[in-house]
């Protein structure tokens, strides 16, 4: 009887040691995809600093560039502003060549 209740205990230790083998061999496949998934986070926080690292720095060139356009566009204002001024300028000097060369022919026809 002792030896059948041994047999008995030997068993169940058995199906114990097999039954925490296989749960060690499941925590370590854990274990290793845990290992695997950090590095991957790790991979994608780096890559996620670096991007908005670029997002920053094309929002400073952004908002450099916007100013640029609105100074451009000033300019280009003033620019249009001046050549209408000279535009009428250039129009009222060809008014006055104009009327003086009619009077050189008048006075040319009188003489």
């Amino acid at each position: 009887m002792q030896l059948s209740a041994l047999r008995e205990n030997l068993s169940t230790v058995r199906s114990e040691l097999k039954l925490t083998q296989e749960k060690l061999i499941e925590f370590e496949q854990i274990k290793t995809d845990k290992d695997e998934l950090q590095k991957r986070l790790d991979s994608l926080l780096d890559e996620h600093k670096i991007l908005i690292e670029r997002s920053l720095a094309n929002e400073n060139r952004n908002e450099k560039l916007l100013l640029e356009n609105g100074q451009l566009a000033k300019k280009n204002s003033e620019l249009e502003s001046a050549l209408q001024e000279i535009a009428r300028e250039y129009q009222g000097l060809q008014v006055k060549t104009s009327l003086n060369n009619s009077k050189t022919c008048e006075i040319i026809v009188e003489i």
